[in-house]
């Protein structure tokens, strides 16, 4: 089929193309524009000429094992589900906005561009099984690309993907929950960002736990709460965590443990840097029934394990920092600077053993 300058308006009618394979070109736009209905896709290639998209408004939208040479813009889906879709070096695959439903992605696959997914003011955008590589932009402009980008979502659910070798692998903003659950992190400049963000929560599935590794910053987060559980790894990062929160407010914080152990391994920075967030760390007040849920910190590179300084007006510094009933392997020694403090304000006591 070949659609030019098409724009279908209708609440009833529906599209339904199904092609032989995945590489199969069943369908060309330029300039498509379709409300309403149901738009269904089996099995082809979706092409834009001359750099259109495909523009889908209220409409109930399925595609499995499709490949994608064109941008997907759905405004107000009624349904949005893709199994098994891949693209390659689009500037945007997926862009969807303004979804009171879930937006799901199923063992698709996302290689270079700018984005490869975009979701602004939905209720929630789940992945699972997919792949999400390569999304870079040029040196003029780091970091200005990410693998997903979501805004304004209720809630931002990875489970059992992989986001490897973006400059930014998650960009989550304004979002209540963002939750990484057996989800595999590498070789990206910062593997997660998270902006205001209620509660980022790495936890494991009943397949894998999740793993952050080789990244440059595994998690960067400016006023949000990180909540780190069961196996989740950090290895060979620069930092695992970047935590920024206010000077004059409370609105960040990282919880190590509070449901299973984790583990920061060879990790070769500052594991744990930034400033003005509440920090709990200890084993036995975060463990269950007064059992500690004891953790594995290793960092042999000569640099401090924890980092973190204070304002002077931040209203809930600590006076003393609990790190009891972990394992700290080789990191023992390397801990001496746990909280920098400006000059004016005490020093905090450690405790570790």
């Amino acid at each position: 089929f070949d659609y030019t300058n098409s724009i279908l308006s209708t609440s009833n009618s529906r599209i339904k193309l199904k092609g032989v394979d995945i590489g199969h070109r069943i369908l060309d736009v330029t300039n498509f524009n379709y409300t309403g209905g149901v738009f269904e896709v089996e099995k082809g290639m979706i092409t834009g000429l001359n750099n259109t998209a495909l523009n889908i408004n209220n409409t109930f939208i399925q595609c499995n094992r499709v490949k994608f040479n064109t941008t997907i813009n759905a405004n107000s889906p009624n349904f949005f589900l893709l199994t098994d879709c891949v693209s390659e070096f689009l500037e945007t695959t997926v862009n969807v906005s303004n979804s009171p439903n879930a937006f799901v992605l199923e063992g698709c696959e996302f290689k270079g561009g700018i984005y490869g997914i975009k979701a602004t003011d939905c209720n929630s955008l789940k992945l699972v099984n997919c792949k999400i590589h390569e999304h870079i932009g040029s040196s003029y402009q780091p970091n200005q690309t990410a693998g997903i980008k979501a805004t304004g979502l209720n809630l931002l659910q990875l489970t059992n993907t992989d986001i490897r070798g973006n400059d930014v692998g998650v960009d989550a903003i304004d979002i209540s929950q963002v939750e990484l659950l057996g989800t595999m992190a590498s070789f990206n400049t910062i593997a997660v960002k998270v902006s205001d963000v209620g509660e980022l929560i790495c936890d494991k599935t009943n397949v894998r736990a999740s793993r952050l590794d080789s990244n440059n910053t595994a998690i960067l987060g400016v006023r949000s709460s990180i909540y780190l559980r069961s196996d989740t790894r950090f290895i060979f990062n620069n930092h695992a965590i970047d935590l920024t929160g206010s000077s004059q407010v409370v609105d960040a914080e990282l919880v190590v443990g509070d449901q299973g152990c984790i583990e920061m391994i060879n990790n070769y920075g500052n594991t744990i840097v930034g400033s003005n967030f509440i920090f709990s760390m200890d084993a036995v007040e975060n463990g269950s029934n007064n059992v500690a849920l004891f953790s594995k910190f290793i960092n042999p590179i000569p640099d401090y394990f924890v980092d973190v300084c204070y304002s002077s007006g931040y209203p809930a510094k600590p006076n003393i920092v609990n790190m009891r009933g972990h394992s700290w392997g080789l990191v023992l020694h390397l801990i001496l600077r746990c909280l920098k403090y400006e000059r004016f304000v005490p020093k905090s006591t450690l405790k570790f053993l």
